[in-house]
């Protein structure tokens, strides 16, 4: 276990390096990065010209929404983004040479490729987070200061596993980056805004199936002292941390299960 995390270590540290080395090319999709992640900023600006709450939820909130849910998403990017090119490695034969080393092969996908340029989204995502919880009249608790640091690493996990759930439909579709990009930018765009936005069936599917209420709608509630306009008490924010568990076990085992029954190519 040791020996395998100081390879991917290694790895990971010569993708790094391989991106750094030409600067300007880095900083130029760094910065194409953090203006994506500042458009979608823009959007809400522009919507609270015209309207005084999204969804029960007055302006601050929406934006600690979004910075929770930029956060999160950019953190899964970096992390697991590279599994979408999953159907390309099983056209083209390559998984059939990951199969044939001794290490995970979801670990070797991972490490594939790491875009460090998504650490642009990050960091102006939490830029927006820090204003936001600076500016708001924030009650700090031990409580809160432990879920303004959990909550995007376990939005990232739940994001991640969902990732890995979705590309693995690829080991029976083949070509399911279609799939795998409405689910996890679908995800993405429901997550950005309060989930009282949304109809009821989108809540269903969006918020509770795929559990995306739970990166960034729930735990900016609870950190800003709101209520929430769908009636759930405040301490839904603490599934975030059991959620996020059961879905990178449950991300496992769909991999698993899928590399299992994979027969080569050919199948």
């Amino acid at each position: 276990m040791a020996d395998s995390v100081k390879v991917y270590a290694r790895i990971v540290a010569a993708r790094l390096r391989s991106q750094t080395e030409y600067r300007l090319s880095f900083a130029l999709d760094l910065l194409a990065d953090v203006i994506t992640q500042a458009t979608e900023l823009l959007v809400i600006v522009v919507l609270f010209s015209q309207v005084h709450a999204l969804g029960g939820i007055d302006r601050t909130g929406v934006l600690l929404v979004y910075a929770l849910a930029g956060t999160s998403f950019g953190l899964a990017d970096l992390v697991a983004g590279q599994i979408s090119g999953l159907s390309g490695y099983l056209l083209s034969g390559r998984f059939d040479c990951l199969l044939i080393r001794p290490m995970s092969t979801l670990g070797q996908i991972l490490t594939s490729d790491v875009a460090l340029r998504h650490i642009g989204r990050v960091v102006f995502a939490l830029a927006v987070a820090g204003y936001v919880l600076h500016t708001a009249d924030v009650h700090w608790t031990v409580g809160r200061v432990v879920l303004a640091v959990v909550a995007p690493v376990c939005g990232a996990a739940i994001l991640s596993a969902i990732w890995v759930v979705s590309s693995s439909l690829a080991f029976w579709l083949l070509d399911a980056q279609e799939v795998t990009g409405a689910v996890t930018h679908g995800t993405n765009l429901f997550i950005s805004y309060p989930a009282a936005t949304y109809p009821r069936y989108l809540r269903a599917i969006f918020a509770f199936a795929i559990p995306g209420a739970f990166v960034s709608y729930y735990p900016a509630l609870y950190l800003l002292g709101q209520p929430d306009p769908l009636g759930g008490p405040a301490a839904l924010c603490w599934l975030t941390v059991p959620i996020a568990a059961a879905s990178t076990a449950l991300a496992a085992v769909v991999w698993r299960l899928a590399v299992r029954g994979y027969q080569g190519t050919g199948s």
